[in-house]
């Protein structure tokens, strides 16, 4: 080496600018996942402290809307079992039975026998405590709807069907009569029967269900408005992302046209590498919220647009999620 001579700088690395479109394309497919599972396992987790807080303080009936929340998204037998319990204890014991009777085919399929055992010991304990109602029905009357505090139900092929303890409304119409409407009182482990009488209409008589239909009809005939929000914000997030992502090719390809670079150029090579990966980044989150807000609203305009259907037995949507899929989802 010469007298007086300088040792050259180290020259920066520009490899790294190399695998661009590889780390673009990781940035599309890793938001779109963290938006999605993680999160929402710890949200019902969450709400699972959430029962068990109001269980050891004795809130059944909020434990039970919170649990009805979560077995409607993420049943599971534990879950289920959770709800069955919070009902019994809030004196729901025809809703409390339904659900031990869940828990115990959830629990068979996933091998919990702990909540199994537990499950068939609750059942067990609820014989002859679950009121029931028998409905004496008018042979003359076709495609008779019998209701329940206003919910479509199905009787049993004895005619009849388990019942909360307490006094129900029940409602009886069918096409050409008037409907039959009285109050049914049944206390624990009763067994009632109602002779129900239907009247010849003068004219054609709509029921609660035909009415139901018709305005849920109308109603979708509105724009869905959340669902086109949604989508507004998802493009919006979407086209940010894209144009991030265009940023970042850019400012990496102005810090490969310095390659090799001097001192001198350091300064900005370090700084076009800094602005590209910022804008990766940057890019990567907006194109992953905004493939969430696409989702969502995919998802809502599909709900909405649904349409109504007719006045049929059973088809009317029950409140609380998961009591829709069981036929005598009453109370």
């Amino acid at each position: 080496m010469e007298r007086g001579s300088k040792s050259s700088p180290p020259q920066p690395d520009c490899s790294t600018l190399r695998p661009v479109r590889t780390w673009i394309l990781a940035g599309f497919v890793s938001c779109s996942l963290l938006a999605s599972g993680p999160a929402q396992a710890q949200k019902d987790g969450a709400q699972d402290q959430v029962a068990a807080d109001h269980m050891s303080q004795g809130r059944w009936l909020e434990a039970a809307q919170v649990l009805r929340e979560l077995v409607a998204s993420a049943p599971t037998a534990t879950r289920v079992f959770n709800l069955a319990q919070a009902e019994r204890n809030m004196g729901a014991l025809a809703d409390a039975k339904r659900h031990f009777r869940e828990c115990l085919e959830r629990a068979r399929l996933e091998g919990k026998t702990p909540v199994e055992q537990a499950a068939a010991a609750s059942l067990k304990d609820l014989e002859g405590k679950v009121p029931y109602v028998t409905v004496e029905l008018d042979p003359r009357a076709e495609e008779v709807e019998v209701r329940v505090d206003g919910r479509v139900v199905h009787l049993d092929p004895e005619n009849g069907l388990e019942v909360n303890p307490g006094t129900r409304q029940l409602m009886v119409s069918a096409p050409g009569y008037e409907r039959f409407e009285r109050a049914v009182s049944a206390g624990v482990g009763e067994r009632v029967q109602v002779k129900v009488s239907l009247s010849r209409a003068s004219k054609p008589h709509s029921d609660a269900g035909a009415d139901a239909s018709k305005d849920a009809a109308g109603d979708s005939s509105l724009p869905p408005t959340a669902s086109l929000i949604l989508g507004g914000v998802g493009i919006v997030a979407v086209a940010g992302g894209g144009y991030m992502f265009l940023r970042t090719k850019s400012k990496f390809d102005e810090a490969s046209a310095l390659c090799p670079c001097t001192e001198a150029d350091r300064p900005e090579f370090e700084s076009l590498v800094d602005e590209g990966q910022s804008s990766q980044l940057v890019g990567g989150v907006l194109v992953g919220v905004g493939a969430a807000a696409l989702g969502t609203a995919a998802l809502l305009w599909v709900l909405e647009d649904k349409p109504t259907s007719t006045t049929q037995v059973g088809v009317v949507p029950v409140a609380g999620g998961m009591q829709a899929a069981f036929r005598t989802s009453l109370f």
